[in-house]
């Protein structure tokens, strides 16, 4: 998936919104993960699993819990959100990404929330 580089149409349409940095680690994600800077930082991870996607927002100097974006806070986070959509990715409600899933991901666990499974197999949702 990494070599194919799916998504590379839309980190550059990303690139011309805002400062853009890929931080995708496929040791430890299965998802392709790229910080968009604007007025605050935006996390955008997008499934390796299928087409599925999460932005998350943190605020001006990217510390702080995330929170996940799922309808526009105001003009930067309205633009990346339509981006994301409009390049067949669907944004994963919270209400699914939280849901429990028998899957063995993580050594020691019979399950993890759907957010694991699609996007960070280590991790709790950012917003617990």
């Amino acid at each position: 998936m990494v070599k194919r580089d799916p998504y590379s149409a839309l980190l550059l349409d990303l690139s011309a919104i805002g400062e853009t940095e890929d931080d995708t680690d496929i040791n430890h994600e299965v998802a392709f993960t790229y910080f968009v800077r604007g007025n605050r930082l935006l996390v955008v991870k997008l499934s390796m699993v299928g087409p599925y996607a999460v932005v998350l927002a943190f605020g001006e100097d990217g510390h702080g819990p995330g929170e996940l974006l799922s309808r526009p806070a105001g003009p930067f986070e309205s633009r990346v959100l339509d981006l994301v959509q409009a390049h067949g990715l669907r944004l994963v409600p919270v209400h699914h990404l939280e849901t429990p899933v028998p899957l063995a991901v993580v050594p020691g666990r019979d399950e993890v929330t759907l957010y694991a499974a699609l996007f960070e197999p280590e991790a709790e949702p950012p917003w617990w």
